[in-house]
Order: C-alpha cells, then structure tokens, then sequence
C-alpha cells in the first residue's frame, strides 16, 4: 500500500485541479523554491490523514481556501488515492479514493465517492497499519529541531506516546472514576441497609397476634393459591379440549369448502349451459320465424304465378294479329322519316352559317364597346387621382388582377378543348359501333333469340342463387350470433383473470398493451400464462409454484424490455411489469431423480420450443409429487422445490407451505377458458372469412359514361381572353402618361369612330337574330317531328314487334311455370324445415328446462351446504368465544396468583388433594379467624414485606458491587504492569533501533539512550542495562536522556546539550527512524528534514531512505543534491501568479532547481 496521487483544488496555493502524476512505491522527491506551495502540498496531505485539521472552525476553514485574483474560491478539496494491490485497506479495489471537502459551511470526507465521517476514515487507516500513537510518518519543517532540543521530559512523553501507554492512562482513568462511582454506591447501600434493619426490628416488635394474623394470612393465600391453582389447570385444560375440536372444525370446514367450491364449479358449467341452450332455442327461434314469413311470402308468389300462366297462355293466341298491323305501320312511318331527314339536311348548313355571322357580330359588338369604355375611363382616371404615380399604382393592380383571369381562363379553356377533343373521340368511336352494330343486328337476330333462352336458364338459376344467399344469410346470421357470443365470453374471462392478477401487474399488462399497440413493437409475446399449456389436474401445482411470476412479459431481447421501460416511463403509464428477455436467460441442466412417483413439473407443459428457457426459469427446479411425506423426502436428498397435485409446497430449505386453495379463483383455469374460447373464436372467424368469400363472389360492378358538349363555351372563354388582353393592353399603354382631365384629340376620333361602328353592328346585330331565329325555329319544328314523333314511334313499333312475337311468349310462359314448379319445391322445403326447427326448438326447450332444473337443484345444495356451514361457522364462533372466556379465565387466574406474592413453602403441595368444597369452606373459615385481627397494622406487615424484599435485594446488589470493586483494582492493576512492560519493551526497541541507526548515518559513532529516575529525592541518571529490572514503578521515570560519540571513543561522549546544531539534528533524525522501525507505517511524509544537516550526513540519510524505500514509500522535499541523487522518482513545484503548480520531472530537472534556488 503506497499513496499513488493526490489531487488538489482551491486549498491554499493550490488553486486550480492539480491532479499530481502518480507517485513511485519508493522514493519520491520534490523541489522547489521558497514561497512555491511544497509544504502547502503536506499540508494537504495532512488535512485528509491527521487528527491536526480535526474540529476546525469555521475562520480556520476560511483561512484553508485559496486567496489570490480573480473569482473567489468557496470550496476545496483534496483526495489521496491509495494503491491497495496489497489489500492492506479492508476495501475489495485496487485503487482506494479518500477525498475531504470544505467549504465556508461545511467539511465532509468521501471514501469511494461515498460520504463518511472522520471516525470511519480513521478507523479504516488504522485497520491499514496506521498508528495514532506515532506521529512521525509525517515529519513537517522544524520538527527535526523540536525534537533535537526537547528535554528529556518531552522525549519520555514521546516514548510513552509510542509505546501506547495513553489507551492503558485512559482505560486507567476511567477505571478510577467508575471505582469511585462504586465506593459511593457501596456507602449509600450500607446506610440504606442499616435504616432498614432498625425499620424491620421496629416491626418485629409487634405483638404475638401479627404472628397469628400472619400465620392465618399464610394459610388463607395457601388456599386461595390452591383454589386459583386448581381453576387456573381447569380453564387450560378446556382450553386444550376446545383447541381438539377447532381442530376438527378446521379439517370439516376444509371438506365443506371443497365440497362448495366443487359445487360452484358445477353451478358456473350449468349457468353456461343454460346461457348456451337459451342462444341456440333464440337463433332456432328466429329461423323458424324468418322461414314462417318466407313460407307465406312464396305461397303468395306461387298463387300470382298461376295466375300469370294463365294471362300468358291468352297472349299467345294474340300475338299473330297484332304482330302484322305493326309491320304495316312501320313501312308507312318509314317513308315519312326518309322524306323529313332530306329536308332538314337542305335546311341545318343554312341555319349555321347565320349562326355563325351573328357570333361574330356580337364578338365585334362587344369588343368595340370595351374600347369605348376603356377610353372614357381613361378620361375619368384624369380626374379620379391627384397624381401620375397614384394612377399608375391603380394601373398595375388592375393589371395584376386582369393578368390572373387572363391565366384562369386559358385554363379553363384548355381544359374543356380537352374535353372537346376526348368527347369528339368518343363520339367517333361510338358513331362507328354504332355502324357496325346496325350492320350486325340482322345477322343478330338468331343469336338474340339463343338469348333469350340462355337468358331464361340463367333466370333460373339466378332464382336458385337467390334462393342459397337467403340460406347463406340465415347461415352468417347464425354464425354472427355464435360469434359474437364467444367474443363476449373471451372479453369477460379476460376480464376475470385480469382481476386475479395483483392490481399493479394488471395495470402492467393494460399500459403494456397500450405500449405494444401505439408504438408497433415487436418481440414482445405476452405474459407467461399465455404461452404454454397444461392438463387442468396440474393447475394448482403450477400456480402456487410460480405464483405472479406467471404474469412475467416474455420479450426477444433486454433491450426490447428497456425499450418498453422508456415509454412507460415517458407517457407516465400506471402499473408494475416484469421482463424475461430471452437472450438473458441462461439455464443449467439438473439432474432429476429417477422416480414414477416425483416428475419434473416441466414435463407437464407443453409450449413452444423459443419458449422453454422462461418455463425453466420458472419451473427448472420444482418436482411433482404424488403427496407431502414423499416430497419431503425428496427435497432434503435432492435439493429441489416441491410441489403436489393439491398444492402443498415443500422448499429445499425445508420450508412447508400449503393449505386449502380455492380452483374457482384459478389463474391458470381462467387461462384455461381463455384458450377454449379462442380456439371457438378462430373457428367461426375462419366460417365467416368463408362466408364473405362466398358473397364476394357474387357482387356485381356497373359502369356509367355521360359526355357533354363544351364548344360553346370555349367561343366564349376565347371572347373573354380577347377582351381582357384589349384591356391589359390599353392599361399597359396608359402607365406613365400625364394626366389629364379631358380626351386626346386622337381618343375624341377614334371615341366617335367606335361609336359609328356600334350602332351599325347592333342594326346588323339585330337582322342577323332576326334571320337566325326564324331558320332555327323551323330547323327545330322539323328535328322535334323527326326524332320526337317519328323516330320514337318507329322504335317503339319495332319495340312491340319484338316483345310480342310468339317465341318470346312461349319462353316467358315456360320460365314462368318452371318458376311456379321451383317455388313449390322450395314451400315443401320449408315446410319440411318447419317441421326440422319445431322438433330442435322442443328438445332445446326440453333440455333447457332439464338444464335449468338441476341447475335449481344444485343451488338448493350450494344454499344447504351453505347453511350448513354457516352453522359450522356459528359453532366455530361459540367455541371461539368460549375459548376467549377461558382464556380471560387464565389471565384472570394468573394474575390473582401473581397477586398472592411470596408464597409459603407449603402452599403448592399442601392442599392439592383437598376437594374445591372443602378448600372453600376452610377459606370462609380463615376468613373469619383473620376478621379477630382487623385492628393489626396490615401496612406496617405489608413494610415488612416490602423491607425485607428490599434487603435482599440490598444485599445482592452489595455483593454485586463489592465484586466489581475488587475486579476494578485488579483491572488497574493489570493495566500498571503492561503499561510498565510496554514502556520497558518499546524503549529496548527504540534504543537498540537507535544505536543501529545511528551507526548507519555515523559508522564511526555510538550512540545510547538513558531513562531517568527519580529515586527518593535524588534524581539519578542509570545507563540502558540498569532499565531491564522491574522493581521500579515507570511513576519513577522522569525523561529519556541521550548520549553520542561520534567517534567511538568513551571518552567524547556527550549529551545532547553539547552537541552542535547539525549534530543535534542527525540524532533527531537516528531518533525518528529508530522510532520507525518499532511502529512502521506504510509510507512518509519528510519536509526538508536534511536542512542542518552537512553534506556528509545528507548522503548518509539519503542512503538510509533508498534503503528503507525497499520497504515503504517516502515522499521528501529537500534543497540538496544529496537525497535527489538518492530518489526514484521527482517533482518539480512552481509559483506563477500566486498559484502553485506541481509537475513529474527528472533528475536533472530536480538538480537545476536546486541549482537555480542556490543562485
């Protein structure tokens, strides 16, 4: 252990973060100048390690913070980092960090980051090899010479200070104090003995009828102990007796429970049966209805169908007549059409070619009227604005807004060419069909009359459809009912589990959800329940085996678990939850015992290979047995949990659990229902997946096409934009003209030409209308006659021609008898159906009421059994509270026993066989015999009592204390005579290791330390030999002398007072580490311990301290060559404004400053 850096900041000089490189295990030397921080850095080492910087106040503390320019410093700290590869520190690390903080208002220690106080630092350095009793591991300036001219008095303080005679003073003292204690003591109980002993001769002077009243008092609380005695055993006896029937109590309860738990579990299958039938009689029910009301709606087709039968046989005979004065009308209608047709075509390039000149005419019309407005509202602009640019500003606004509707109607006028233009493809395309098909439709004729029959058959068979989706639609309604049963049965079992659950876990499982569906998560694959199954009879043995653990999240990966942590930590979601990443869980294989009778639990589940680490988690190290005496006998072999069908639990530590466990509260059986209802609920999902499918298959799709005509209002979009362009164009000629308030005489001619050219294009306007719309009125006349009247009436004679030729009558007459012969066929279908659902509704009904009266039945028992138990229960409550009352007995007993006090020796024996009248008629007696001596002083016999107990007790606690004082003066004893024989053998140690020492640092020289005595009144000086006796008391000792030679020679020894300056310091120093050696600690601190010291002798204490390095670490400032040339490692301090920096260097680095300090 060595201190391997120190980190500084704010204290003293030291005011940035000095974070000194680590120091050498050895010797380590720093140098500097004066005035540069060296002795501030022991200080600082010293202000974590030493008591010196204990308590300070808060003034010394403000003096320790650094005081130089800019910001004030408030705090400082300084840590020491200790290597402890050695693990001399009581600390499991290689590093050990102990950091002291202070401020104006505060000084805290941290050990490893954690705050402790300055007891536990101490301590913990103690138990590293750290003496309080020697302060020399830390030698500052100036203790050299203290110690080099201390008197002899201070250099035995010293000695007595190694040594550790202060914990044998202090245990001393303290003894001394806690002997006086007991002296005190032991005289006040020898006066309150003496008081009591005249007291109770006083009471001993009563006359001989307190001896007879005593005597009587003996013999009444004799009987009363032997009466309460005898109903103290009673009462615990009943007791015992009543204990025997809750006992019996119990176990019945237990059976009675099981019997209703076995009956609600019936009662719950029954009340599900009954729910069941009831939705199968009301689906039964309902089809019955809707196959009554189909019944009577083909009854009445069937009788509208005979009906036409009839009709369309009478059409038939008609066909021929009406047939031919159709084709005679037809031929006449068409020569009429012929003759109209040519006469519109003469007539319709006339009319549109006056149409055209009347657009054009209206064009010009309107585009001479904008110019004319434009240039009198030029004229108006003159005197509307007060400037040219006011105007102008006008201007381009209204050019801006002109500008967008120019744009929006080109749009629009391109977007409708467009339409023009697909329209016209359209219609081109249409035109040529048409052509084609009227080419086609002779050649059509039969094909259309194959038609007409396969038109007929699918008829039919549309018929037959119709009639299958009407039994599909009773089938998905059926199925929809089924469905939306089982998914309310799932919701409400999901539901009951979820109760079951803890609160937290199932709020954990809700906000889980919400998490997992929000944020599209994957790897997540529920809870434990959920994903493995198991036969019902080992429910109870699994749950009481994983107990919530079965509601533990099984995820793919930890970080999928911390990422579902971050959400619910984020949208602040309720509940607690649990992770079993799969890729943490590791499990080892167990060898289970080979035994029909004890099974592994996790062969009883069954789940998905992914799945299996999180059962063995969970289930790895339990074992099924088949009942508790051979599960106890398998856990203490085997070291394995286990477990029985019922649910008593026997750990490996030998812990029993078990007891009644109700199944209808199962977690597992409730997961178990869960599955049954998902398994229904995938099923009639999977039926009506097939229905839709079904019906899909028979939609039909339908497509519409209009086009309309949008030529002409693409003329007036191109009107539009001419006069909007005229208009931008005279705004655009305007911008930047002056203003004026009348017209120009070139606007006033070309005003007057526009006016001239207006009225002539209204006169034309008005004879263009004029000729236009008598051309369009008989342009209209002829087309109304030809398409209206003609054309119309031609298609529908040709209409009629088709409808009622023969063919066509026969075939509706033989689809509508073979649709009369299907409806019959399908009201004996119903009917049979009827008759199927009348039957099922009535074994629905009857199995209903079988259902519903056993399920009356159960309920009957579970009230009987509850009845029953109740009055079990009343009786368990009777006997509780009689249990109570004999137990109030007992107490009651007890303390009337306890009352009685001291009794006689006689008491418990003497009457036990005399029978409870006797003992009371003898009490009554007693009674009487002690009412002669009511006059007696009852108190002062109760003080005699109480005086005589209190003299016992006196009497031990004198003897307790007389022990204690001869244990207290052995204990001083003892401690003078090790405080003698430490003191003897620590000055051996020190002054053989001082010789040695001192031989080292002089070769040539001797060295010997003396211990004075104070004999009598003569103080006598006797040499080292002279100490090894006993016989004198270390009271006696009054200093350590010192005697040297430094040549060896008898004769030049010398006492300290006589020796030099530098001398008197070489044998400080021989002295410090004679010391040393007795108490070695793991490092040391010097502080320019070679200053008195020639050069001769500095080279000697530096080769002692390479030396010693060997075994401990030095850290030593010095100004001399001597010890740098001696070091393993250095360290160079500066000052730069009024900061001190400290930084590793090398030797001869270390030499320059030292150099450089000398010039």
């Amino acid at each position: 252990m060595y201190i391997k850096q120190v980190i500084i900041q704010g204290f003293r000089s030291y005011r940035d973060q000095t974070i000194i490189e680590p120091f050498s295990s050895k010797n380590n030397v720093i140098v500097g100048r004066n005035g540069s921080g060296k002795s501030n850095f022991f200080f600082a080492i010293q202000f974590v390690l030493s008591d010196e910087f204990s308590h300070l106040r808060p003034e010394q503390r403000q003096q320790l913070l650094h005081e130089g320019t800019g910001p004030r410093v408030v705090s400082a700290f300084v840590e020491i980092v200790f290597d402890n590869s050695d693990g001399r520190i009581p600390i499991e690390n290689d590093e050990v960090r102990i950091r002291r903080v202070i401020g104006a208002k505060k000084d805290q220690y941290y050990l490893e980051k954690k705050n402790v106080t300055k007891t536990d630092v101490m301590n913990l350095l103690e138990s590293a090899g750290f003496s309080r009793s020697n302060p020399y591991y830390i030698v500052k300036q100036g203790k050299i010479n203290e110690l080099a001219i201390a008197p002899d008095s201070q250099r035995l303080k010293l000695l007595r200070e190694v040594a550790g005679t202060r914990v044998y003073d202090e245990r001393r003292e303290e003894s001394k104090i806690i002997l006086q204690e007991t002296e005190g003591k032991r005289e006040k109980i020898n006066e309150l003995l003496q008081d009591i002993e005249q007291r109770l001769h006083t009471l001993e002077e009563e006359t001989k009828e307190l001896k007879e009243f005593q005597e009587l008092d003996r013999t009444k609380r004799s009987l009363e102990y032997t009466i309460y005695d005898k109903g103290l055993r009673e009462a615990q006896s009943k007791i015992k007796h009543l204990e025997v029937k809750h006992q019996e109590f119990a176990d019945t309860a237990n059976t009675q429970k099981a019997s209703m738990a076995k009956l609600a579990n019936k009662i719950e299958e029954y009340e599900a049966e009954v729910q069941s039938t009831t939705q199968k009689k009301e689906i039964l029910v309902n089809e019955q209805q809707d196959l009554y009301e189909e019944r009577q709606e083909l009854i009445k087709k069937r009788t509208n169908l005979e009906l036409d039968v009839s009709d369309l046989t009478d059409s038939v005979q008609n066909d021929r007549s009406v047939q031919e004065s159709s084709k005679s009308e037809l031929q006449q209608l068409q020569l009429t059409i012929t003759n109209t047709e040519t006469e519109l075509n003469k007539l319709v390039p006339t009319y549109e070619s006056h149409k055209e000149n009347e657009q054009k005419l209206t064009s010009r019309l309107r585009m001479c009227e904008q110019l004319l407005s434009q240039i009198y509202a030029k004229q108006g602009r003159g005197t509307a604005y007060k400037s040219k640019e006011e105007r102008d500003a006008w201007i381009s606004r209204e050019m801006k807004q002109l500008q967008k509707s120019l744009t929006d109607k080109k749009s629009e006028m391109a977007a409708a060419l467009d339409i023009v233009q697909k329209a016209q493809n359209s219609l081109a395309g249409i035109e040529a069909e048409v052509e084609e098909r009227n080419k086609n439709i002779e050649s059509r004729k039969v094909a259309i009359d194959e038609s007409r029959k396969f038109i007929a058959s699918l008829r039919q068979k549309l018929d037959e459809a119709l009639d299958r989706r009407k039994e599909l639609w009773r089938e998905e309604q059926s199925v929809d009912q089924a469905l939306q049963s089982v998914e309310e049965s799932l919701k409400s079992t999901e539901r009951s589990l979820m109760i079951k659950a803890p609160k937290g876990i199932s709020r954990g499982l809700e906000s889980l959800k919400r998490v997992v569906s929000e944020k599209k998560i994957k790897g997540v694959y529920g809870p434990l329940i959920e994903n493995f199954r198991s036969r019902e009879r080992f429910f109870t043995a699994i749950e009481v085996t994983a107990g919530n653990r079965l509601f533990h999240v099984i995820v793919d990966t930890d970080r999928t678990a911390a990422q579902i942590l971050n959400h619910f930590n984020h949208m602040k979601l309720p509940g607690e939850i649990s992770f079993m990443p799969l890729n943490k869980l590791i499990s080892k294989d167990i060898q289970y015992p080979d035994s029909t009778d004890a099974v592994p639990i996790i062969h009883r589940l069954e789940c998905e290979d992914r799945f299996k680490p999180a059962l063995k988690q969970v289930f790895d190290k339990t074992l099924l047995c088949r009942n508790i005496e051979y599960a106890s006998k398998i856990a203490k072999e085997n070291d394995l949990d286990c477990v029985t069908l019922e649910g008593d639990q026997i750990s490996r530590r030998g812990a029993l659990t078990g007891g009644y466990h109700d199944e209808r509260i199962s977690r597992l059986t409730l997961q178990h229902k869960i599955w049954q209802l998902q398994d229904d609920l995938d099923k009639q999902t999977y039926e009506r997946q097939r229905l839709d499918i079904r019906a899909n298959q028979t939609k039909r799709e339908s497509y519409y096409q209009d086009i309309k005509s949008k030529k002409d209002k693409v003329k007036v979009l191109e009107t539009d934009i001419q006069e909007i362009s005229t208009n931008l164009r005279s705004l655009q000629s305007e911008i930047g003209t002056d203003l004026a308030s009348q017209l120009s005489d070139n606007d006033r001619q070309e005003a007057e030409k526009l006016n001239n050219e207006v009225q002539e294009l209204k006169r034309r306007l008005i004879d263009a209308v004029r000729n236009r719309t008598s051309l369009e009125s008989k342009k209209n006349e002829l087309d109304y006659l030809l398409h209206s009247n003609l054309i119309r009436r031609q298609r529908e004679l040709q209409q009629q021609m088709e409808e009622i030729t023969i063919e066509d009558h026969e075939m509706q007459l033989d689809h509508v008898e073979k649709e009369l012969s299907r409806v019959k066929q399908n009201i004996a279908k119903a009917s049979k159906r009827l008759e199927e659902l009348s039957s099922l509704i009535e074994t629905n009904t009857k199995h209903l009421e079988d259902t519903a009266n056993e399920l009356d039945d159960l309920k009957k028992s579970d009230r009987i059994e509850k009845e029953r138990f109740e009055g079990i229960s009343k009786k368990a409550e009777k006997w509780t509270n009689k249990s109570i009352s004999l137990q109030r007995d007992v107490e009651e007993y007890s303390q009337k026993i306890s009352a009685l006090g001291v009794l006689p020796a006689d008491a418990f024996d003497k009457y036990q066989e005399v029978p409870m009248k006797i003992l009371w008629k003898k009490l009554s007696e007693c009674n009487d015999g002690l009412k002669k001596y009511e006059h007696v002083n009852k108190k002062a016999l109760d003080q005699y009592v109480n005086f005589s107990q209190e003299k016992e007790k006196l009497m031990k606690r004198k003897d307790e204390l007389d022990k204690g004082h001869e244990a207290i003066i052995e204990l001083m004893e003892v401690l003078e005579l090790r405080k003698h024989e430490t003191i003897q053998f620590t000055f051996k140690q020190v002054s053989h290791y001082f010789s040695e020492v001192f031989k080292e640092l002089v070769p040539n020289g001797k060295a010997n330390l003396l211990i004075r005595r104070n004999i009598g009144t003569d103080s006598e000086s006797q040499s080292q030999s002279q100490t090894s006796s006993g016989s004198q008391s270390i009271e006696h000792f009054t200093g350590v002398g010192i005697e040297v030679s430094f040549t060896g020679l008898a004769a030049e020894t010398c006492e300290m007072q006589q020796l030099s300056g530098g001398q008197k310091s070489l044998v400080a120093l021989a002295m410090i580490f004679a010391i040393q050696k007795c108490d070695p600690a793991p490092f040391y601190l010097f502080d320019e311990i070679d200053q008195a010291l020639d050069s001769q002798h500095r080279t000697a204490v530096a080769n002692m301290l390479r030396k010693l390095a060997e075994k401990a670490q030095f850290i030593t400032t010095t100004f001399r060559p001597e010890l740098v040339q001696s070091a393993d490692k250095f360290y160079g301090v500066r000052f730069r404004n009024k900061v001190s920096h400290i930084d590793a260097i090398s030797k001869e680095e270390a030499l320059q400053f030292i150099v450089g300090d000398d010039d």
